[in-house]
């Protein structure tokens, strides 16, 4: 009776301190593991007294994968710089059609390239025009390929269309209308070798550059945008206006699209940053190395742009209380209002990373359990404009000395495993305290440690 007495104070032991430990914060729980050494008793502790540093690196490149989602544009702020995004692309026949024919004696209209806008998600200013050029490839996309956003110089010199102005609709949608030269979109109607299949029209026609990089931007009036198309909407693609028996006034036009999507599809982003133009002294400085200006701001921008190295040290020095269990370690990131270009949205979600030795990226061990991810975060908080990342698991393993502490990589990116090396998706910037201003980063850890 008495044994079976003591174990019961035991596990309502266990219980309480599980409930407490949990119930600090929403979603709040303690690593899985052995519980048995907390039935002696834990204090509840908490220190928000670690100095953090920072600063902006650059990122050269990033991977473009071969989603239908694409960038298009070119943007010039005067805190980040000039970006120009431009899309390569091959087309093909629609529906995997096999011999087309236009009809015995095609005459054409006219021909334009139509891009469709897939969603609001840009930066800088819609309503300002920008020069959108179309020139072909000189050698084909390799469909299996791996591209990076870095120019390839796969664009030749021959320019077969131009638009300078600003969204149009198209159907329900918004989106760009490029007229076409005749002669080239000519050659296609009459060329019936090259219509056998799309196999054939990609090797006849190897595909398309197009750009926004000849427009003329300034960062105060003239700011430019980028904004996102998808290619596999109906509305996009090369469309033919023609009539199949001539120029017949009595007939009406007809229209082909040959399309942007299909089995062979291959769209990649090509991503020019110059940040050095008329760009924010500060985010220059930290880029050129002089990492002491991370103190003020930390200037993050998404696809193949910028990155923040942070060091939290002395996570070590927690192992003094002897064995303790972490039960949450939140680093908080705020935004810098008054450094943020008003045309630029927050990116939707961040990602934290470690780094190992070599400054390489790598998970922490929160994204790699899916026990603990359901807690990290990574979330733009509007209302009070933050960002925040619970990584118990991994201060933990620092402080029991399983990993090394080599500091953190800030980037813009899904915080999934599956998605975070995916970085094209968002090419939105955002400006970030530094360790030292008013919104400057704040870590937080909550453990428990023996009375």
């Amino acid at each position: 009776m008495f044994t079976a007495f003591i174990r019961f104070k035991k596990i309502f032991i266990f219980i309480f301190v599980f409930i407490f430990l949990s119930c600090k914060k929403d979603g709040d729980k303690p690593l899985k593991g052995d519980y048995s050494d907390i039935l002696g008793g834990y204090n509840i502790h908490y220190t928000d007294t670690f100095s953090i540093f920072g600063y902006t690196k650059r990122i050269d490149t990033v991977f473009s994968s071969n989603s239908p989602i694409k960038f298009l544009g070119s943007h010039q702020d005067a805190v980040f710089g000039r970006t120009d995004a431009s899309i390569l692309t091959n087309f093909s026949i629609p529906n995997d059609i096999t011999n087309v024919q236009f009809g015995p004696d095609p005459y054409l209209v006219h021909a334009e390239l139509l891009l469709t806008v897939n969603s609001p998600d840009f930066t800088g200013d819609i309503t300002k025009p920008l020069q959108y050029d179309v020139y072909l490839l000189q050698q084909p996309l390799a469909v299996n390929g791996y591209y990076s956003t870095k120019n390839y110089s796969l664009s030749s010199n021959v320019k077969i269309g131009t638009y300078t102005g600003t969204f149009t609709t198209i159907g329900n949608k918004q989106g760009i209308r490029i007229p076409i030269d005749y002669a080239f979109a000519n050659s296609i109607l009459t060329n019936t070798s090259a219509l056998v299949n799309s196999e054939a029209l990609q090797s006849t026609y190897k595909g398309f550059y197009i750009t926004c990089k000849n427009s003329n931007l300034n960062p105060t009036t003239l700011q430019g945008h980028i904004a996102s198309f998808n290619l596999n909407h109906p509305g996009t693609g090369m469309v033919l206006y023609y009539k199949p028996n001539g120029n017949n006034p009595l007939k009406e036009v007809q229209t082909f699209t040959f399309t942007f999507d299909g089995r062979n599809a291959k769209r990649v982003n090509e991503v020019e940053y110059n940040p050095f133009m008329s760009s924010d002294l500060q985010l220059q400085k930290q880029l050129q190395g002089d990492t002491a200006f991370g103190a003020n701001h930390w200037f993050l921008k998404g696809m193949n742009g910028t990155r923040i190295r942070i060091y939290v040290p002395h996570l070590e020095n927690l192992k003094k209380f002897g064995k303790i269990l972490i039960s949450r370690a939140e680093l908080s990131v705020y935004i810098d209002q008054n450094k943020n270009p008003n045309t630029s949205p927050a990116p939707l979600k961040l990602a934290l990373l470690a780094s190992d030795s070599l400054g390489r990226e790598k998970f922490t061990a929160d994204q790699m359990s899916s026990f603990d991810f359901v807690r990290y975060g990574g979330d733009f908080i509007s209302s009070e404009g933050k960002y925040v990342f619970n990584i118990p698991r991994e201060i933990q393993q620092i402080v029991d000395g399983k990993r090394k502490n080599h500091g953190f990589w800030l980037v813009i990116a899904n915080p999934e495993r599956a998605f975070t090396s995916i970085r094209d998706h968002d090419i939105k910037n955002i400006v970030l305290g530094g360790h030292t201003s008013n919104k400057k980063a704040r870590m937080v850890i909550t453990f428990a440690i023996p009375k």
